[in-house]
């Protein structure tokens, strides 16, 4: 079973969330996953761990069918004061997802899997139910400032108490032992002085190496899938004509 956010924790995250810095975080890493994801317009997409309902809000903007998934129902309460009846939201454990095999056009996970109890079924369930990508975004172990963030979370009461923390190769390892040698591309945030942030949006290849920093605190994985079907078993019964001397 996933980390279900309690009042509490719930309450501590909309804190924190609110903050103006925080809410410019938030924002930073919405935008990659849809630069990533690069959806068509009015295509569908299933937000795995959508908590206050930010990432839905920005789906939407963007014209496409939202549809969120939470597991804590105070979470639950504070998305659709955001979002109202714009998306539907589904309360429902990552590993076991209420919907058929793809069933969207996108998923987003974005700092879920550090609150999944199992995060290779939670991943695998994301693949089932969507046709074309997945996007997945971490705090990644190796960052300094997430290092701090799980030092703290061991004395005191933070919302990374019970975060674990991921890697870029470790992310790319699970999807492909779950989907096989898939497109798999990735991407980081950074921080830069203005002046940087002008050049690199003009130079493609400086881009590209400010966006590979395998120590920058959030990292976004997007995997190209393969469409996939979970089959049942059926019992087939087969009938014999009982043949003289046999």
């Amino acid at each position: 079973m996933d980390y279900i956010f309690d009042l509490n924790n719930s309450q501590l995250y909309k804190k924190w969330a609110e903050d103006a810095s925080n809410a410019k975080l938030l924002a930073k890493h919405i935008d990659i996953a849809f630069n990533m994801l690069n959806p068509t317009p009015e295509s569908s997409i299933l937000d795995i761990g959508c908590k206050l309902g930010y990432n839905l809000e920005f789906f939407i903007k963007k014209g496409l069918n939202a549809t969120g998934v939470e597991t804590s129902p105070y979470l639950i309460d504070f998305a659709l004061q955001r979002i109202k009846d714009k998306a539907d939201i589904h309360k429902s454990e990552f590993e076991e997802l209420p919907f058929e095999d793809n069933s969207f056009d996108y998923s987003t996970l974005i700092t879920t899997l550090e609150f999944s109890k199992n995060p290779i079924k939670t991943i695998e369930e994301a693949c089932r139910v969507t046709k074309d990508k997945i996007f997945i975004g971490i705090l990644n172990k190796y960052a300094v400032k997430n290092i701090e963030r799980k030092i703290k979370g061991i004395f005191s009461d933070t919302i990374y108490k019970k975060a674990r923390f991921f890697a870029i190769w470790e992310i790319n390892n699970i999807i492909k032992s779950l989907m096989g040698d898939i497109p798999i591309t990735w991407k980081t945030s950074y921080q830069s002085l203005p002046i940087i942030k002008e050049v690199s949006l003009k130079n493609e290849s400086l881009e590209n190496i400010l966006r590979k920093n395998p120590f920058a605190a959030f990292a976004g994985i997007t995997a190209i899938l393969k469409p996939t079907f979970r089959t049942t078993p059926l019992k087939l019964k087969i009938l014999t004509k009982q043949i003289a001397g046999i």
